[in-house]
């Protein structure tokens, strides 16, 4: 068998047609065969790169993070704004990134997938929390738009409020019991001098909900 001149292309071409079979029907119903239809590469070539489904899910999604902490890493440099304007802005973009709903829609339930979720937290908690959220909540503290005495655990406890508790992923809370989520997050965040009034939370964990079922929904009708 000749060897392939351009691997990194081959496993780029493998994860951006898994990321398209995620997103259009959902992990749960791409398969292996899917993705070696869609590329036209053999399965060999597939488990070459992959030994399973999930470690190309792992990859997919470590993809979408690295574009994610791009945008944030930006909006941390932003010269325009404070750094309580920074994190509701970080909050509000969070659920208007189309790709990026597009792609936890397509998701199963990661207490359902124990390798994903340990994954996800150890993202949030060593990467966003420390480089991304802690530089926002330092400079809040130096303009005066934020109170607060520990920054990094601050950040930390934010992302384990916003991104495990909340997350639709793991807690497919909707309606009244995710406004009171909201409600709660805010009355902590409060003490810190941050307002998410307007930063559209509920109403993005709310459209990733029903975005959900609508696919699941619409896969069980063209069963």
């Amino acid at each position: 068998m000749p060897r392939n001149k351009y691997p990194e292309e081959t496993r780029k071409k493998i994860v951006d047609t898994a990321f398209k079979l995620f997103t259009k029907k959902g992990y749960e119903n791409t398969s292996v065969q899917d993705i070696i239809d869609e590329t036209g590469l053999s399965k060999g070539a597939i488990y070459h790169h992959f030994d399973s489904k999930e470690a190309i899910l792992l990859t997919v999604y470590e993809t979408i993070h690295s574009r994610t902490i791009s945008q944030m890493l930006q909006l941390v440099h932003s010269p325009q704004l404070n750094g309580c304007e920074k994190l509701k802005a970080m909050f509000f973009n969070s659920f208007r990134d189309k790709e990026h709903i597009d792609f936890i829609s397509s998701m199963p339930g990661l207490l359902d997938n124990s390798h994903f979720l340990a994954l996800y937290m150890k993202m949030t908690m060593e990467e966003v929390a420390p480089h991304i959220i802690c530089p926002i909540l330092q400079e809040g503290i130096a303009d005066g738009s934020i109170k607060c005495e520990h920054p990094l655990e601050t950040a930390q406890a934010i992302m384990a409020l916003s991104n495990i508790w909340m997350n639709p992923l793991i807690y497919a809370d909707t309606g009244e019991n995710l406004e009171n989520k909201v409600a709660v997050l805010q009355q902590i965040l409060g003490v810190f001098g941050i307002q998410l009034a307007d930063s559209g939370l509920a109403a993005g964990i709310q459209n990733v909900v029903d975005n959900r079922k609508r696919e699941q929904n619409h896969f069980s009708e063209s069963r």
